[in-house]
């Protein structure tokens, strides 16, 4: 059996830019079933969804919901995960913490 979906959210380093994705919405081919209350209140933090204009030309990866910052900006990046953590019923108890550098 397949393994049951799972919420994250991860941050990568390239260069100047900061990149990062939160797991995508099944209404866009993404493994969590988020409902629409969640999929409006990702959306009211700042995360982009697949489909969205790119503006910064990092080309995200489809399906998740991301979002590209400068390097300077990266605390906000921080923040946003741990607020869309919340959004997505996640128990601050369970959550973990993977760190692997490239």
């Amino acid at each position: 059996a397949p393994a049951p979906p799972r919420r994250y959210v991860q941050v990568r380093v390239a260069g100047a830019w900061g990149y990062a994705e939160c797991v995508g919405a099944t209404r866009f081919g993404g493994e969590w079933p988020a409902t629409p209350a969640q999929h409006d209140a990702l959306r009211a933090l700042g995360w982009l969804a697949p489909g969205d204009a790119d503006p910064t030309g990092t080309a995200p990866a489809y399906p998740n919901y991301w979002r590209t910052v400068p390097v300077a900006e990266l605390p906000a990046l921080a923040s946003l995960g741990a607020r869309s953590l919340e959004v997505l019923g996640t128990d601050p108890a369970a959550v973990r913490v993977d760190r692997a550098r490239a």
